[in-house]
């Protein structure tokens, strides 16, 4: 019995998906030092999402292709910036120094 296109297409579009997955770089589990936004007090997110939307942005969370750091992205119009933290840095601390540049 031969498959229909719809068969075919639906088969391609799995391995597709299962190809991308596995070119994802690796990560490392919990609790082997690498950065983990479950670390981070989600006031503290909250307070630089909402500071950074009423300027008309956006805040892009995120982590380093190792998944051994943070990433914030801010984008306000045509202009945005990546800042990095690792966990010994403190993620609480640089995204209070965020915050503090938009409470100005």
């Amino acid at each position: 019995m031969s498959k229909s296109d719809a068969q075919i297409q639906q088969e391609s579009n799995r391995k597709i998906a299962a190809q991308t997955r596995k070119a994802f770089p690796p990560t490392s589990g919990k609790g082997s030092g690498v950065a983990d936004w479950t670390n981070a007090s989600s006031d503290v997110v909250l307070r630089l999402v909402c500071l950074v939307a009423a300027e008309g942005g956006a805040v892009r969370l995120g982590y380093t292709r190792d998944g051994g750091a943070y990433s914030i992205g801010i984008y306000l119009g045509e202009n945005s910036k990546t800042y990095y933290c690792n966990e010994k840095d403190g993620i609480n601390e640089k995204i209070r120094e965020l915050i503090e540049y938009f409470e100005q």
